[in-house]
C-alpha cells in the first residue's frame, strides 16, 4: 500500500491541475518533508522550475515545513471535485481541523513569518482568496498576531 499511497500523493501534487495552480506562488529550492502514515519511507516535494516533484528519499536539505498526511486525507484531496482553489484549501484546512483520527493532516514549520513570506507560502494562502481567510478567521486566525502565534505553536515554540 506505501507505493500506491506516493503514487497517489505524487500524482495529487504533479497532475492535478488545482495543486498545480495554488502552488505557482512557492518559490524554486525549497523542500517539504512529506510522510504518509502508516508508511516508513522517506518523501520530500521539491519546487524546481516553477514546478513541484514529490521525491523518495531523505530531504536533500532541511526542509522548510514537514507534514504527515494520512492515506484517508490523499484520497479525500484527489477526489474532492472543485477546480477552485479557494474551496480546496477550505478542504486542506478542514481535514488539518478534523478529530476524524483516520483522515488527518499535520504541519510542522521549521521556519518563521519571515521564511514563510520568502518562501511564497503566503501567496498560496492569497490564491485561496476571501473563503480560505474566512476559514482561518473562524478558526482562531483573523490576525497577524493570531497567524504569528499559530506558527510559533507549529515550530515548537
Amino acid at each position: 500500500m506505501a507505493r500506491e499511497d506516493f503514487e497517489r500523493l505524487r500524482r495529487f501534487l504533479e497532475e492535478k491541475d488545482v495543486a498545480k495552480r495554488a502552488a505557482a506562488p512557492l518559490k524554486d529550492g525549497i523542500i517539504i518533508e512529506m510522510r504518509i502514515g502508516g508508511d516508513e519511507g522517506s518523501y520530500y516535494v521539491a519546487r524546481e522550475s516553477k514546478k513541484t516533484f514529490l521525491r523518495e528519499g531523505a530531504c536533500p536539505k532541511s526542509p522548510e515545513i514537514s507534514f504527515t498526511i494520512s492515506p484517508a486525507a490523499i484520497t479525500r484531496l484527489l477526489e474532492f471535485k472543485s477546480d477552485d482553489i479557494g474551496e480546496n484549501g477550505v478542504e486542506f484546512f478542514r481535514i488539518m481541523t478534523s478529530d476524524n483520527p483516520d483522515e488527518y493532516i499535520k504541519a510542522k514549520l521549521n521556519i518563521g513569518f519571515l521564511g514563510l513570506t520568502r518562501i511564497g507560502v503566503f501567496g498560496v494562502l492569497a490564491l485561496g482568496g476571501k473563503g480560505v481567510m474566512m476559514y482561518l478567521a473562524r478558526h482562531g486566525l483573523g490576525s497577524i498576531k493570531e497567524i504569528g502565534r499559530a506558527i510559533s505553536k507549529l515550530k515548537g515554540d
